[in-house]
């Protein structure tokens, strides 16, 4: 069932989509209220550093106890909003609850910079990280939404160029199939207050500044379900019954068993998406504890 506090954010994401529904996105302005509203302090407990790397800028965050590993931890967004500042919530949480230290980067965004900056930002200040020191075996890659797009292109990007990759991949709700052709792209748009007008031609427009071709939205970096996942580290995945995007990570799932490759799903009912950004839900450290169960029982870390 439920939880009292999950019923409550999504009747707020609720009254709030009919306002950002009433006419065309204004990014700067969305930015600037989500900033505004997501202003997230520091716990006294954790250790915070602003950092640069490859010329962008990013948070670490890190605790009193530490497991010794790493979380790199990109933030979604639809590629035009969002920032490591609005994900305290939840890496803050992996901090506490968890031992990790958590490094947020802030790549750019469209409209102003188009597709692929957001994957060419990671990539390289993934790159930095290692130069730094940072041992990919104490590695995670983590992120929601856009940002579990952005995990998992990295990963294929890094295994074609012979790279170093990270021990595992956790995402949750990732956007894995950007054409909007997928069953619940449609079927659950009138349950999916959070991300209703993802595939509009208005944020293709933003993303890539024309409407790529069914061919390029296919490119597996652009759309990770048509990636190959050979080689690749083991992927742990959460969704909602609910949301536009469940056929991304299903058919991503289904896609991984059937060749073999370790993964984990865990599917809850009525959550909004992205729900573990949100560590005040119940459905938050219980889908967290999942995912370290996985860890712990494949023995990834």
């Amino acid at each position: 069932m439920m939880s009292i506090q999950a019923f409550a954010v999504n009747t707020a994401i609720h009254a709030m989509s009919k306002k950002r529904d009433s006419g065309p996105k204004d990014y700067l302005a969305e930015r600037k209220a989500n900033a505004e509203k997501s202003t997230i302090k520091i716990k006294k407990y954790i250790r915070f550093e602003q950092i640069s790397l490859a010329g962008i800028q990013a948070e670490k965050l890190t605790g009193r106890k530490s497991n010794g590993k790493t979380i790199l931890y990109i933030h979604g967004g639809g590629f035009t909003t969002g920032s490591a500042a609005e994900r305290r919530w939840i890496t803050q949480s992996l901090v506490k609850w968890y031992g990790y230290s958590v490094i947020s980067p802030d790549y750019r965004l469209s409209p102003e910079h188009k597709w692929p900056c957001h994957l060419e930002d990671c990539y390289n200040f993934y790159r930095s990280l290692l130069e730094s020191g940072c041992n990919p075996k104490e590695l995670i890659f983590m992120g929601e939404s856009a940002g579990g797009t952005l995990c998992l292109s990295l990963a294929l990007r890094l295994r074609d160029e012979g790279l170093p990759l990270p021990q595992v991949i956790a995402v949750f709700s990732p956007w894995t199939d950007q054409t909007g052709m997928l069953p619940s792209h449609t079927g659950n748009a009138a349950l999916d207050d959070m991300v209703r007008g993802l595939f509009d031609e208005e944020q293709y427009r933003a993303e890539f500044g024309i409407k790529p071709t069914l061919e390029d939205l296919k490119a597996p970096l652009v759309s990770p379900l048509y990636g190959d996942y050979a080689g690749l580290p083991p992927v742990f995945m959460s969704v909602s019954d609910s949301e536009m995007l469940y056929d991304d990570s299903v058919l991503l799932y289904e896609k991984l068993k059937k060749a073999g490759h370790m993964a984990d799903l865990q599917v809850k009912h009525n959550l909004c998406h992205a729900w573990p950004t949100f560590s005040f839900l119940p459905e938050t450290r219980q889908t967290l504890n999942e995912m370290q169960t996985f860890f712990r029982k494949e023995r990834i870390l």
